[in-house]
Order: structure tokens, then C-alpha cells, then sequence
């Protein structure tokens, strides 16, 4: 995920702005992060060589991040 809602202060958070944070403030920001879609608990996952840095979650079963949808492209590839 790229984004997530800040329960603290009720305002959306990019992964941009969550990184260029200093450790006081992302110290705030922890365990207050839910998904935007769903509001099940976010957190923030550390960089390393082979992934960027993302937020993430354990969705709710309906949430519509997660929930695959059908389409006729994936038959013409």
C-alpha cells in the first residue's frame, strides 16, 4: 500500500511522506495507521534491496484493496 489513514490525527499518509519523517514524529504515527479501505491495522514495512518501501496490512476479507476482479485482459495475453 502506498497509503494509509492516521487515526491520531485523521489525515492520509503517503509512503513519502511517512519516510522523510523524522523518528519523532513516525514514533507518533505508530500503531495509529489503518488501511484507507478497510481500517484493519497498517504498518510500515523496511526497505531493503529487493523491495521498496511500502505500508502494510491485514485486510478484512471484503476490503476492496484485496478483492480480485474479473477481467477480459488477463484471457488475451
Amino acid at each position: 500500500m502506498n497509503r494509509v489513514l492516521c487515526l491520531k490525527n485523521n489525515s492520509d499518509i503517503t509512503i513519502q511522506q511517512y519516510i522523510t519523517m523524522d523518528d519523532k514524529s513516525r514514533a507518533l504515527h505508530r500503531g495509529n495507521l489503518v488501511c484507507i479501505a478497510c481500517g484493519a491495522k497498517a504498518r510500515f514495512r523496511i526497505v531493503s534491496a529487493k523491495r521498496k518501501p511500502t505500508f502494510s496490512a491485514r485486510h478484512n476479507d471484503d476490503c476492496i484493496l484485496t478483492i480480485k476482479r474479473w477481467t477480459a485482459f488477463r484471457y488475451l495475453l
